[in-house]
């Protein structure tokens, strides 16, 4: 998932594959399991803030 523009209504990940991704079982739901991220916050002096989220879709 990648957002250039985040806003509360249209900028929301859902769990889902996105932008041409591929998921197993032909689906776009990503299977359970950890997925890390970074939030770089362009023309800031702030650090990209990094981690991550455990997904379960059971």
């Amino acid at each position: 998932y990648q957002s250039d523009d985040y806003d509360a209504k249209k900028g929301r990940w859902r769990g889902t594959a996105e932008n041409g991704g591929t998921t197993l079982g032909g689906n776009n739901e990503l299977p359970t399991g950890t997925y890390y991220y970074i939030i770089d916050i362009r023309n800031s002096n702030l650090k990209a803030i990094t981690g991550h989220v455990y997904l379960s879709t059971n």
